[in-house]
């Protein structure tokens, strides 16, 4: 009777080691598969802040801006670093045209957040339908797709997030820009039928200016003008100005870096007036009839003062003897 108990329970534990394999593999086993994308982007704003400190005007422009691919986790990578470094050399550049000595280390960036999302789905598929999923690692792998314990987790859509590095670069004008562009002699006056030309000077230099315009934009053919340096000297020919319509015109001076411009008034020539004032000869040697009179009477008023005094003082005289 031992001796079958015994042989019993070594037949029991063979047993139990030949099928423990197969409990093994009938235990759940799980395949994580990311289908998922990161959009993430960081975008790189090279901004050039310009302040003028005598008339309170300030303006920004936009240098540089350029978007890259980037993670979710880490926007410094070594791509945008070198959008940043690009960022900082362009407003450099330019910033020196203000200031000489402008420095690219006052340059300040500032990073900051702009959307989140997340936009991820799981889906779990059990048993035999994990074959469709295709995952190499698991049909290759040590549990069969057979098995029906598999279990297949899938991720999938996308999520991400905006990262932005605004670059600034600040300069300020403490004076009047030494390139600022004004009329120095403008303002002129064309007189139909004077077959004379008319000057005008601009204080840009000659070498930067890209043309001459009249009136909305029309380019002065060359053959009409002439240009001299002196800072810029231009010279309207008389017969453009003949064949000009009457008016007041706008020139415009047209520069690399700004343009100025003046007025042009053309007008008529104005008609002789006839004189209409009578000249009257005065001919010492003919006097009038009224001259003579008049000198007859200044005479005669002297006589009869002369009687009058000589007879005053007589009469003293005779009170005087008695």
């Amino acid at each position: 009777m031992k001796k079958r108990i015994f042989y019993g329970m070594v037949i029991m534990i063979i047993t139990l080691f030949s099928i423990m394999p197969k409990i093994v593999n009938a235990e759940t086993k799980d395949v994580w598969i990311d289908n998922t994308v990161d959009n993430s982007t960081t975008e790189v704003t090279g901004l050039l802040i310009v302040k003028n400190l005598i008339t309170g005007e300030e303006t920004t422009t936009t240098l540089y801006d350029e978007v890259a691919a980037s993670t979710y986790s880490e926007a410094s990578n070594p791509s945008i670093l070198v959008m940043i470094d690009e960022a900082k050399t362009t407003l450099a550049t330019k910033a020196r045209e203000y200031q000489e000595e402008f420095d690219v280390t006052t340059i300040i960036v500032t990073e900051s957040t702009g959307k989140v999302w997340d936009n991820r789905v799981y889906e779990t598929i059990e048993d035999n339908d994990a074959v469709l999923i295709g995952d190499a690692d698991y049909i290759g792998g040590s549990y069969g797709v057979s098995d029906p314990k598999a279990r297949t987790h899938i991720a999938s859509g996308d999520y991400g997030k905006q990262h932005f590095y605004r670059v600034e670069a600040y300069v300020e004008i403490t004076g009047e820009e030494e390139n600022k562009l004004e009329i120095l002699e403008g303002n002129k006056t064309y007189i139909k039928g004077s077959n004379t030309d008319v000057v005008l000077i601009a204080s840009g230099s000659l070498a930067d200016l890209k043309g001459i315009e009249i009136d909305n934009g029309n380019p002065i053919p060359e053959e009409n003008m002439t240009l001299a340096e002196g800072s810029t000297i231009l010279t309207l020919k008389a017969a453009f100005l003949e064949a000009s319509s009457l008016g007041e015109h706008t020139i415009t001076f047209k520069y690399e870096n700004g343009e100025v411009e003046t007025k042009l008034t053309i007008v008529e020539k104005e008609e002789e007036k006839p004189n209409n004032e009578v000249i009257v000869e005065n001919n010492t040697n003919n006097p009038n009839t009224g001259d003579i009179i008049n000198q007859n009477l200044l005479m005669l008023g002297i006589s009869i003062l002369g009687f009058i005094s000589l007879g005053i003082l007589l009469r003293r005289k005779k009170i005087s003897t008695i």
